[in-house]
Formats: C-alpha cells, sequence, structure tokens
C-alpha cells in the first residue's frame, strides 16, 4: 500500500479494478475537470462536438462557475458509460444516445432511461460515472448502482480529525480496533468506509428518498486483497426492515483514489424503485 505527499493523480487506470465492474453488465468511466470546461467557449465546442447535449449546457452555465467544471465532467463520463452500456445492451449502438439530454431528477441524481441505472462522482480535479443496464424482464431483479470517489489519505493527513467516530457504527470501530495497524493504514480503512457508504447511499436513494446517515448502512469486510476488496452491507433503514433489497459493495484502491461502487437489487413482487 503506497501513499505519498503529492496531489492525487488525476487519472484512473480503471482497467485494473476489476471487482468494480464485474457486477450486471456495468461499466466505469473517468474524465479529468478542466478549466475549459468551466468556460462558455468550451461548453458550447463540446455540444457542436455531440459530447454534450444543448440541454446540458444550458444546466452547466446556469450553475455557478466554480462547479461548471466537475458537472460537465461528469456529464461526459456518463455519456460515454451510456454509450456503451446501450451498444452493449444490443440497442442501436453509441449514436442512439446522441439525442438524450441527461439533466437532473427530483434528487439531484441524473435523469436517466429506464433501461439503465447511472451514478456520478467527483472531486475538484476528476470526474467519475458508473452505468449498469437494468433487467428489462418481468421476473428480473431491479438493480440501481452508486460510486464515490475519494482521495486516499497522505501523512499530512494524520494532523486532522479522523471522521471514524462520525460515520462508523460501533460494531464498524470495533472492527477496525481489532485489526488496527499504523495510523495511515487505519485512516485509509476509515475512508474506505466512507467511500463505499456514498456509493450505497446512491444505490439505495431510488427506494427510501431521503438522506440516509451514515450509522443506517453497516459494512464488514467480506474479501481483501492489497489494492481492492468487498463489503457486505446490512441496511439498518427501519422502512426497508422485511423487504429482500440486496446491496452489494466493493472498493479499489487506484494510485492517489479509493474508489467505491454499489450495486443495489429487489424482487419486481417487493415493488419498484
Amino acid at each position: 500500500m503506497r501513499h505519498t505527499d503529492r496531489a492525487p493523480s488525476p487519472s484512473l487506470q480503471l482497467a485494473r479494478a476489476p471487482l468494480l465492474t464485474h457486477l450486471g453488465g456495468s461499466v466505469l468511466r473517468s474524465e479529468p475537470v478542466k478549466d475549459a470546461l468551466r468556460g462558455d467557449t468550451g461548453i458550447q465546442a463540446l455540444v457542436e462536438a455531440g459530447r454534450l447535449h444543448a440541454d446540458e449546457a444550458a444546466l452547466a452555465r446556469a450553475l455557478p462557475e466554480s462547479r461548471r467544471g466537475t458537472f460537465v465532467a461528469g456529464r461526459l463520463a456518463l455519456r460515454d458509460a451510456l454509450r456503451e452500456v446501450m451498444g452493449e445492451s444490443g440497442n442501436d449502438g453509441p449514436r442512439s444516445t446522441a439525442d438524450l439530454s441527461i439533466l437532473r431528477n427530483d434528487r439531484g441524481a441524473p435523469a436517466l432511461p429506464h433501461t439503465v441505472s447511472g451514478s456520478i462522482t467527483h472531486k475538484a480535479s476528476l470526474a467519475l460515472a458508473v452505468m449498469a443496464p437494468r433487467p428489462a424482464g418481468p421476473n428480473d431483479r431491479l438493480q440501481f448502482v452508486g460510486v464515490d470517489l475519494e482521495h486516499r489519505p497522505t501523512p499530512a493527513d494524520l494532523g486532522r480529525p479522523s471522521i471514524a467516530r462520525r460515520i462508523l457504527t460501533a460494531r464498524e470501530l470495533q472492527s477496525l480496533q481489532d485489526r488496527r495497524e499504523d495510523a495511515l493504514v487505519e485512516r485509509e480503512a476509515v475512508l474506505v468506509h466512507f467511500a463505499i457508504k456514498e456509493a450505497v447511499y446512491k444505490a439505495i436513494d431510488p427506494f427510501v428518498h431521503r438522506y440516509v446517515r451514515f450509522t443506517e448502512v453497516e459494512l464488514a469486510l467480506r474479501e481483501t486483497g492489497a489494492t481492492s476488496g468487498a463489503m457486505s452491507v446490512t441496511l439498518l433503514l427501519p422502512e426497508l426492515a422485511g423487504t429482500d433489497i440486496e446491496v452489494r459493495a466493493q472498493w479499489h484502491l487506484d494510485d492517489d483514489w479509493i474508489v467505491a461502487t454499489a450495486f443495489s437489487t429487489r424482487s419486481p413482487a417487493d415493488g419498484s424503485g
């Protein structure tokens, strides 16, 4: 496990993260946040090149300039992922998405066709999107996805207060204490939990439509390697008690980044999200 004090790399080596995409035919795509994405000239050039829909450009221009770059980068990553998923699904291929604008639903998430599920996350220098097809058959289980991106901690971060007691349940805190390692590794483990919980919240939001507290989701390490692993997820939300909603979550360390993805399923007989 490597840690550095330098600024995080703006790119991801997604091919090194098979755990993140082996479920549900999903794909991950990243896009660097460049200064050109914030200005009207750069945004218009993307529209003319067919990489950004005019409606998405209008939504970007309505945002404060400080937020335009991450919004546009997120849409570019999401559109790249959408083109691949729709092509793999046997539709008309990449051109079938050219006239589709990806705006926002009432929860602020990307408003996507019902045949796919997608999620976006971003930091100041990088945006990341995950996309997966949703099963179309009447007996298929519904599927939603979530993704989160966090910086890996550096030694300089150890001078800042830990967020462990704000985001971890008592059982999670005990688990980390039972396998206490050096301070930097422990700080990274906390951030892995944080990233996974953020991804889980996005994956279950279509079912609950509300803010979920960190302690309403409990994680337990299921499998791990040097740079990736999976967590079992226990949902403690009262409205989900007795339902058959299941969530699978995984994480990957990619250079200076922590990437987490989550996938939720629910039987159609149990209701639709």
